[in-house]
């Protein structure tokens, strides 16, 4: 009699040990080969604390600074002034400007070079050249990098700039994020440095100003302010 009963436990035992087993074995091919949406949901929709969701289902506006116009106008309105005057200042003095005549009994080869002759005159376009193209370009590239309005387009690829043209117009390009990086990111009141990016194919940093108003901050942090360690390649 005992052993009949101990016969039927372990009957019993290997039954169940079957039964778990085919259990498990079934859950391993649904989880591997039939993904039901719930898991789906929880391992591909479910997002950790400090992620964004960029994909966008349409154009949001990231941020927008008008306190610069004035001072955009400015820099505008001095460069095409400086490319005027500096221009014709420059052509006056190669045109009219006379160095006085050199000495004829001077015999070293290297004072009878044109340059040398004319030293007063080629020293002072120098001076003029280099600041007309000063300033010239102050005027016209800073507001052509200074960012008026940003936004991500439908489907969180590609970023909307607008920058400053002459006389406040605007300039507007579309780039995709992977061609731009964030190069400084200030952190949180640190109200008087800019947020600094490169885009690819610029050889100039294109810069947003904090006191401008970040109408989406988190998703601005996780798009423009994303700093892409494979930008250079």
């Amino acid at each position: 009699m005992e052993c009949l009963r101990n016969a039927r436990r372990v009957n019993v035992i290997l039954l169940l040990y079957r039964e778990q087993c085919q259990c498990l074995k079934n859950r391993i091919h649904t989880f591997i080969h039939k993904p039901n949406a719930n898991r789906n949901v929880r391992l591909y929709s479910k997002r950790l604390p400090y992620e964004v969701d960029t994909n966008v289902r349409q154009d949001i506006l990231l941020y927008t600074n008008k306190q610069r116009n004035g001072m955009m106008l400015s820099l505008s309105v001095a460069g095409v002034l400086s490319s005027v005057i500096f221009g014709g200042w420059f052509t006056y003095t190669l045109l009219c400007v006379r160095d006085p005549a050199p000495d004829p009994d001077e015999t070293r080869w290297w004072k009878n070079n044109i340059f040398w002759r004319n030293k007063n005159k080629t020293a002072l376009l120098t001076i003029i050249g280099l600041a007309g193209f000063g300033f010239t370009f102050i005027g016209h590239q800073v507001p052509a990098h200074t960012c008026k309005k940003i936004w991500l387009l439908a489907g969180g690829q590609k970023v909307k700039i607008h920058t400053y043209g002459p006389f406040l117009s605007t300039k507007e390009m579309i780039v995709p994020l992977s061609n731009m990086t964030c190069t400084v990111l200030p952190e949180p009141g640190e109200e008087n440095k800019d947020v600094s990016f490169k885009i690819k194919g610029s050889r100039l940093f294109y810069s947003v100003e904090c006191k401008g108003d970040f109408l989406q901050p988190k998703l601005f942090n996780s798009t423009v302010g994303m700093f892409r360690k494979n930008f250079n390649k």
